[in-house]
């Protein structure tokens, strides 16, 4: 009997001594999650949440944490999930509550609720408070959307295919006249990727050639790129210069295209940047670069800057 009585309190003090190990386990990742979260890390945080979620799928904390980083993972529907399961089971499980299911909302296109949420939170800021710009932005984004709603029309809307989207974010497309050239700026992985705080590769120029049935080449990372934020702007003057942003140099600059016909050989040409004052909050910087990597076709395009 006594035996019995001691294998039970073992029993229970090990079952007991697993729950608290448990416990801190829940207790650990939810912590590293909301820390990277706070950094605005969501790729990195993600993985914290979904970790907690899997052992405690209830736990309001992780949800919220979860839909925050799939808002910005490019999962919207999840976010929807996710937002509205932690607020139906704790309204007041954190103070920005409000603002992000207005966001969930918004994106979404669900828009009558989006402006009820923005709106409440709204009026629990200081008229003094610097997010209430943002509000009002979101606001005007919101009306806006339901104007348009109300008149749409039909159009096809065709994926360009797992060629060029990637997992990544991918956008500000830019197309020649023809049709026959694609540059955009993506946050793609590949071998020369550099990462950006928040855990995804910074952003670089691609170019891509469409081919027969309308689709496309293996996109190249132009040469240009620099080691922080690169961006696709336009093409103008007839497809022979292309607007760029340079988070490291802090600017926009102009990209000529230059034609050889030298067999398909790149010469390493370089041109110098001239000295621009500076006149707003951006300036550029005198320096040497070289070309992009160019396109080979018949003849050899190429990218230089000019400015």
């Amino acid at each position: 009997m006594k035996l019995n009585i001691a294998f039970f309190l073992i029993l229970l003090m090990s079952s007991g001594l697993f729950t608290q190990a448990t416990s801190q386990d829940f207790s650990a990742d939810l912590r590293e999650g909301q820390r990277l979260l706070r950094q605005e890390h969501y790729r990195n945080a993600l993985p914290y949440f979904e970790k907690v979620l899997t052992k405690d799928p209830k736990n309001t904390k992780a949800l919220f944490g979860a839909a925050v980083c799939y808002l910005h993972r490019y999962s919207k529907e999840k976010a929807l999930t996710y937002i509205e399961r932690v607020y139906a089971q704790d309204s007041a499980v954190d103070k920005h509550i409000h603002f992000w299911m207005g966001r969930v909302y918004h994106q979404n296109y669900m828009f009558d609720k989006a402006l009820e949420q923005y709106n409440i939170y709204q009026s629990n800021l200081s008229k003094k408070d610097l997010r209430q710009k943002d509000l009002v932005k979101y606001i005007n984004q919101v009306n806006t959307a339901k104007e348009f709603v109300k008149n749409n029309q039909n159009y096809l809307i065709s994926n360009l295919g797992p060629v060029i989207n990637s997992s990544y974010s991918e956008h500000s497309p830019v197309s020649s006249m023809d049709d026959k050239l694609l540059l955009f700026t993506s946050r793609r992985s590949n071998e020369s990727s550099k990462e950006d705080l928040d855990g995804e590769p910074f952003e670089d120029i691609f170019q891509s050639i469409k081919l027969d049935e309308g689709k496309w080449s293996e996109p190249q990372k132009i040469q240009l790129n620099s080691g922080g934020h690169d961006a696709s702007i336009q093409l103008f003057d007839n497809d022979t210069k292309l607007l760029v942003y340079k988070f490291t140099k802090g600017g926009i600059y102009i990209i000529r295209k230059e034609m050889e016909t030298n067999g398909g050989i790149l010469s390493l040409l370089q041109v110098l940047i001239p000295e621009i004052l500076k006149r707003t909050h951006s300036f550029l910087l005198m320096v040497r670069l070289p070309i992009l990597l160019p396109i080979i076709t018949k003849e050899t395009e190429t990218w230089i800057f000019i400015m």
